[in-house]
Parts: structure tokens; C-alpha cells; sequence
């Protein structure tokens, strides 16, 4: 089957190296269709492909957008399946999917936010060709099925290459890997460094920012500063720099626990997910969650969990080696055999 895997933003490039996997091994001939900005992050894995199309939508005048966006349906119709890797949010994808209706290629897509498909009136014209849509947690399913012909089933994009791993010096340290550019929007650090503050020695207790902390940049700088102000810049490893795809994953393989350090919001609860949970999964590591995720039954089964009270017992008990991880993995949904399968069958169905 002729299959064109399409992102053209520049999000979300943690799920295609599944996918391309999952597809090739069911005999797909899979062609990639890229925001040229994820380049450099699918280098791992871009040989997997039978090819890969750059398409740049970003910073494009209005006729210069159109004219990408016919020459762009021009060769997915002539595809046996589209797969949108995120399948919403953006005013070309909607008008590609409207151009495909006219196109007997089968779509599915890759739903980040589960409540658009409710609320948005963009989700409905692209679900006018979207019939299937993936969601990547089984707590994202829907509890009764939507109305009319649509479908959703959940996957976990969580299989990466083999990469060669990178030589990490982390002693007998403990480190705790917090993935993701600096974002305070998303991620609490203003906690975790104000608490830090009032917890004693902890030697050997790390954590790693695993995203570029660029002090050229506001957000970058308030990071920085408020770890330099507050004493704590000698519990973080941070990165001045972007961190290849190998060397992130060196990292996190390294890592003993990955913390979200997201803010509390309910959406996390009902309608999306955390790439970093993903990112635990794929390293089967512990997590350490705040108490407001802890209804999440993929996080109950392999996360320690705080509040505001109760992290800096937590944090000790962690740097005494008190606790014992939570997380086992031995469920068989977390086998690539098992996701490669519904993730196929769903696509058949």
C-alpha cells in the first residue's frame, strides 16, 4: 500500500518514527511529508522511509500558501492512505482535507486534543475526509462511541531507533530527567526550584533539563536566573544548545525517574496527554507526577506521586535510595508487537 505520512508543522515529530516503523513492517511503501524544521530530528530514522518530501508552509504569503497546497494534494491524492500526524489546529490542513474529498484516498489522523472533535468547528469540516482518529492514551478513548461514521482508537508512539548510545558520565548520581523546551505555560519550575530551596543536602540528587535552555530568549533567561538567584544551579544539568535525537535519549535512558512538572490542569485529565509521559513509557521509567494526575491508570501503575507537602519527603527518600521504583512495565500493551497490531488493524478496518 502506497502510504504518505504528512506533518507540516513543526510539532509532534515524537510520534512519526512509530508510525513509519509499525507501517513499514506491515509492507507499507511510506513517504514522509515534512516541515523542513524537523529535518535534523528525524535523522535516526528517516532510512526507514522510502522517501522524504520537505514542504515549507511557514512564512508564506497567501498565493504562495495556495499554490504549495494544490501542488501538495496534487501528489497525496494519487496515495492509498494519508496519515495526519496531527490532524487539526491549522488552517492548510483544513483546506487540504477539503480538497482530498474530492480524492479517493483514505485518511487518518493523529487527534492531540480529544475535545476539539466536540467543540471545534474546524474538526468537523477535516473530519468531512477524517473518518479514523488515533488518540495516544487508552484513557483518551471515548467512553461511548461518537455519533455518525467516526472512529477512534488509541496507540502509544513510543518505539525509537536504536541509536548509538552516548557515553554519559553520571557517576553514582540521581537523576531526574525533565524533558521539553523551557516552557512556564505548561511546566511548574517555579515549584520545584522554591522547593529545592528548602530541602537540605542532596548530593547526589540531579535533574536534567532535557530541552535547550537559551538564555537569548525570555523565558530561557527567567529560568537561568531564577536557579542562579535561589542557590539551586548545582542540582540541574541544563543544555545551552539543541540535543540531537541520539544524545536526548542517551540522556533519558540514563535517567531514573522522569518528572512532567506540569501545571495542574484538568484538559490533562480528559483530553490530551504529556509527550513526556510517552517518553517514560519508552524508556519504561518511573515517573514522579503530582497528585492531581493520579486518577490517569497508565500513571498510577508507574509513578511515585506528590503535592506540595509532601515532595521534599519524597525527594529524600529518593536521594537515601528509600523507595523502591513503581514501575514494571509487564503489561503486554507496552510491546511493540501489541501496538503494531491494533494500530494496523485499525488502519484495515
Amino acid at each position: 500500500m502506497k502510504t504518505a505520512i504528512v506533518e507540516i508543522r513543526e510539532s509532534h515529530e515524537e510520534c512519526i518514527c512509530t508510525q513509519l516503523s509499525f507501517l513499514k513492517d506491515a509492507g507499507h511503501q511510506v513517504t514522509l511529508f515534512l516541515a523542513p524544521v524537523l529535518a535534523k530530528q528525524i535523522t535516526g530514522y528517516a532510512n526507514l522511509a522510502d522517501k522524504v518530501i520537505y514542504i515549507d508552509f511557514k512564512n508564506q504569503r497567501s498565493f504562495n500558501k495556495l499554490r504549495l497546497l494544490w501542488k501538495l494534494y496534487g501528489i497525496l491524492k494519487k496515495f492509498d492512505l494519508i496519515v495526519l500526524n496531527t490532524a487539526h489546529s491549522y488552517s492548510v490542513l483544513r483546506n487540504l482535507t477539503v480538497l482530498l474529498r474530492f480524492a479517493r484516498v483514505t485518511c487518518v489522523g493523529i487527534l492531540h486534543d480529544t475535545k476539539k472533535l466536540d467543540s471545534s468547528f474546524t474538526q468537523r469540516i477535516i473530519s468531512q475526509k477524517v473518518k479514523k482518529y488515533f488518540v495516544l492514551n487508552d484513557a483518551l478513548l471515548p467512553l461511548e462511541k461518537y455519533t455518525g461514521a467516526i472512529k477512534v482508537q488509541s496507540f502509544y508512539p513510543i518505539f525509537f531507533p536504536d541509536y548509538e548510545p552516548l557515553a554519559v558520565f553520571k557517576q553514582k548520581d540521581i537523576w531526574i530527567g525533565i524533558p521539553g523546551r523551557i516552557d512556564y505555560e505548561r511546566r511548574n519550575y517555579d515549584f520545584l526550584i522554591n522547593a529545592l530551596a528548602e530541602i537540605g543536602a542532596l548530593d547526589r540528587v540531579k535533574f536534567v533539563i532535557l530541552g535547550k535552555v537559551d538564555r537569548n530568549t525570555t523565558t530561557g533567561e527567567r529560568f537561568y536566573d531564577s536557579l542562579e538567584k535561589s542557590g539551586q544551579l548545582g542540582r540541574f544539568k541544563i543544555f545551552h544548545s539543541f540535543i540531537e535525537n541520539r544524545d536526548f535519549h542517551s540522556y533519558l535512558a540514563a535517567c531514573d525517574y522522569i518528572m512532567p512538572l506540569l501545571m495542574p490542569n484538568e484538559d490533562y485529565l480528559k483530553y490530551k496527554i504529556s509527550g513526556t509521559f510517552n517518553l517514560a513509557f519508552a524508556h519504561k521509567k518511573p515517573l514522579l507526577c503530582h497528585t492531581f494526575l493520579q486518577d490517569i491508570p497508565d500513571l498510577v501503575e508507574n509513578s511515585l506521586f506528590f503535592d506540595h507537602t509532601t515532595f521534599p519527603k519524597l525527594i529524600s527518600d529518593i536521594a537515601m535510595g528509600n523507595l523502591k521504583s513503581p514501575a514494571s512495565y509487564s503489561d503486554p500493551k507496552w510491546s511493540y508487537g501489541f501496538q503494531q497490531r491494533r494500530y494496523i488493524d485499525f488502519i484495515n478496518e
